[in-house]
């Protein structure tokens, strides 16, 4: 049993029967955290991501609630990637397990089962923290200064996007903090909002609120 949250050196099985063994933390941010990890069969570099659970100040009902909505998330993510599989530019989902953990709390040890996702690794940084390196001392997102930057990366996520829309396929999560710049290019990540546009636009109520990139699709 793994103890939560998890540290360098656990090691998650998948439900397609691979083992993975954590290697350091790359991110712990809003959502959850963020592990460099390696596949024990192939000693792949891979991904991956465990939500954040205040198992301390939530009831059951909203750990219930918060974990359907992980499911829901990673299931879009899964799905994105099957269906965008030929695409170059984004960091792909394809494996995912749920373990359990275990916690203490108040003397006592609390257990429970906590699903993860597994997704390619990019080397790189988000285009947030890019533009950040290159205007230092600026303490909000204040882009770039070269037009030839803006053009490539624009180029890239525009011809990423539209072979999505292809697909009948649309992200509804676009913003700084889901673009990797890399050496090899620049990636799209983070799938979770993710679906297929010939089913019914879903609208979040609070979404609005989680930072000014709204996408135009989604005020419909």
């Amino acid at each position: 049993m793994l103890s939560y949250p998890p540290k360098a050196g656990d090691k998650f099985s998948s439900t397609n029967a691979e083992t993975y063994q954590i290697v350091r933390l790359i991110s712990n941010g809003a959502f959850g955290y963020v592990f460099e990890a390696i596949a024990q069969s192939t000693k792949q570099v891979v991904v991956i991501k465990i939500p954040h659970i205040d198992f301390k100040n939530y009831s059951e009902e909203q750990i219930r609630e918060r974990i359907g909505m992980v499911l829901a998330s990673f299931e879009n993510e899964i799905n994105a990637s099957q269906r965008l599989d030929d695409l170059e530019f984004i960091a792909k989902s394809f494996d995912c397990g749920l373990p359990r953990f275990h916690q203490g709390q108040n003397g006592a040890t609390r257990e429970f089962l906590l699903p993860f996702i597994v997704q390619k690794h990019v080397v790189g940084q988000t285009l947030t923290s890019w533009c950040a390196a290159i205007n230092p001392g600026e303490t909000t997102f204040v882009g770039l200064s070269s037009v030839s930057e803006w053009m490539r990366i624009a180029s890239t996520l525009l011809e990423t996007v539209s072979k999505m829309h292809e697909r009948r396929y649309a992200h509804l999560d676009i913003w700084p903090d889901n673009l990797l710049i890399s050496d090899s290019g620049l990636y799209l990540i983070d799938f979770g909002m993710s679906f297929d546009v010939a089913s019914k636009l879903r609208l979040d109520s609070d979404f609005n609120q989680l930072h000014p990139w709204l996408p135009p699709e989604r005020l419909r």
